[in-house]
């Protein structure tokens, strides 16, 4: 059971992956709310949410820049859900593809986040050199995420969640600055363990 609630979390699939995604929109609210927080975005910002589940963060920034906010997931039921939040704005377009290898223009955003989906990135430096590559020089990379490595639960998910990994502040550190970055900012909720990492290019 827990087995199958984790891989609907990974890649949301079919009617239960419709509900699954809507948990994951009320679920992730505070980890989103601080995040929005931390981020400066300017109004003519070009933005990627990756992983962009139920579009509910695509919607956010829309309110806060002029310019495109496109998404990105490799979950068909995500890509669907996204749209179907999103498509009125004309300003929207969601990709589906995997974040390894996306079919992107290089220097294309101005800013791209990750909110609560680098667990599941394989091999996190090459994929942080790829996100690195769509970004504009000076823009930044946001990670949002419901632990900064030190949560009591971290290891019992490890235990249970095949592929799973999950990075302390200066783990991010090491690898973004390894994939181009220039510099790395991490916030930390106070009494909390939500944590966002904001990379510049």
């Amino acid at each position: 059971m827990v087995a199958q609630k984790i891989d609907q979390c990974m890649r949301p699939h079919g009617s239960e992956g419709i509900e699954t995604i809507r948990n994951m929109n009320e679920n992730h609210r505070e980890i989103s709310e601080f995040a929005f927080e931390c981020i400066e975005i300017g109004e003519n910002d070009r933005i990627l949410d990756i992983g962009c589940g139920g579009g509910v963060n695509i919607e956010k920034f829309l309110k806060l820049t002029e310019n495109n906010v496109d998404g990105l997931d490799y979950s068909e039921v995500s890509v669907a859900e996204s749209l179907k939040r999103n498509e009125s704005s004309g300003r929207c377009r969601i990709i589906q593809a995997n974040v390894c290898d996306m079919p992107v223009d290089d220097e294309t955003y101005d800013v791209v986040s990750a909110f609560e989906t680098i667990y599941f990135w394989p091999e996190i430096s090459e994929t942080f050199k790829e996100v690195s590559r769509i970004i504009k020089p000076k823009g930044q990379f946001m990670i949002a995420q419901g632990t900064d490595g030190n949560h009591p639960d971290d290891e019992k998910w490890l235990e249970t969640v095949e592929g799973m990994s999950v990075y302390t502040a200066p783990e991010l550190e090491k690898y973004l600055l390894n994939a181009g970055f220039e510099s790395v900012k991490t916030y930390v909720k106070e009494n909390d363990y939500i944590m966002v990492v904001i990379a510049r290019k």
